[in-house]
């Protein structure tokens, strides 16, 4: 059975055989096969016996059985077992080959929901570290509004910065739903004049760069006649408050950010420098990998960039040790 069944096979995969049950065992644990032919009538232990001890060693192996004709009962008892498919001996090509092809495609199915399942929580940890932001972002200028006497200009101001951030928090809720639920995301596009929604984000973010006893940072713009984009504002929001954050973190004691838009050619660019300590080559390739980060939780420059991306957009740092960073974001001008 086995040279038989390896015949057949040997032009189009990489096949191994044991001639016992007990050698199956052992090659199985020494190799992880994709998928595994175990016959009933083995020299040393019979084929239940192999199956059983095969899931043991690994649950989610996928195993065919092969038995006489017509043995129904012994194949109801493999199925019970966890075997996925059975063929009867004679072998005929034929069946055996439609036996493979229906393990194949369910491996296929299964490797796509778990990527899909590894996506979904990917997004939904990216949506909570989004939503956090936004919360520091109310909570900070709600602090503003009870420890100082703002002028009547400045509470306005810290108003809308709050109201501004509470819109967004139920944006970034309602696409934790549609997550949860499994459907597709999609904001809702707007015409985004890119410069007044820079100076709401630098407005909001006050609180922030308004100084501490050891931290000292200031924030600035030059702001270029650089149009609009077709996008939907929250998610750029999301995008310059990340790197916004992040620029801020990286600068210890005095320090300075500042953010330029212009347009090149077809597309708005924005850019964020700041005063850091820049970084190294290592770490910079890395920046955009989940959870790859030396603080936070790794998530904030991963999403920002796949936002972008989803606009046509790119995203790229640019940076050397001792000479800051600089984020430059283009997104495609709106047509």
């Amino acid at each position: 059975v086995c040279k038989g069944i390896s015949s057949l096979l040997e032009k189009c995969y990489s096949v191994n055989y044991a001639l016992s049950g007990r050698e199956g065992i052992e090659k199985f644990k020494e190799i992880s096969p994709g998928i595994v032919f175990v016959d009933y009538l083995l020299p040393d232990i019979d084929g239940l016996e192999v199956v059983n001890e095969l899931k043991r060693i690994n649950q989610e192996a996928d195993l065919i059985f092969v038995t006489g004709s017509g043995n129904m009962e012994l194949v109801i008892k493999a199925l019970r077992a966890g075997v996925f498919d059975y063929i009867e001996k004679p072998i005929q090509s034929e069946i055996l080959m439609a036996s493979l092809r229906r393990v194949e495609t369910f491996q296929m199915l299964e490797q796509q929901r778990r990527r899909q399942e590894v996506e979904k929580e990917m997004l939904v940890f990216s949506l909570r570290h989004e939503l956090n932001n936004f919360y520091s972002i109310i909570s900070g200028n709600v602090q503003l509004l009870e420890t100082e006497a703002l002028s009547p200009a400045e509470r306005r101001k810290t108003f809308t910065a709050i109201k501004t951030a509470l819109g967004d928090c139920i944006v970034i809720m309602n696409k934790l739903k549609d997550c949860v639920r499994l459907k597709p995301l999609a904001g809702v596009l707007q015409s985004v004049d890119v410069n007044l929604l820079v100076t709401n984000v630098v407005s909001s973010l006050h609180y922030v760069f308004a100084g501490t006893d050891s931290k000292a940072v200031k924030i600035v713009t030059d702001l270029g006649d650089c149009g609009k984009i077709k996008a939907a504002p929250t998610e750029v929001r999301e995008v310059l408050i990340n790197v916004l954050i992040n620029a801020y973190n990286a600068i210890t004691g005095e320090g300075k950010i500042t953010i330029a838009t212009s347009k090149e050619k077809d597309s708005v660019v924005i850019k964020i420098m700041d005063t850091g300590p820049g970084i190294p080559e290592g770490i910079r390739e890395k920046l955009f990998r989940p959870f790859a980060s030396t603080r936070g939780t790794g998530v904030g420059l991963f999403w920002s960039r796949f936002i972008v991306s989803q606009y046509g957009g790119t995203m790229e740092v640019e940076s050397a040790p001792g000479r800051g960073a600089t984020v430059v974001i283009r997104l495609p001008c709106e047509r």
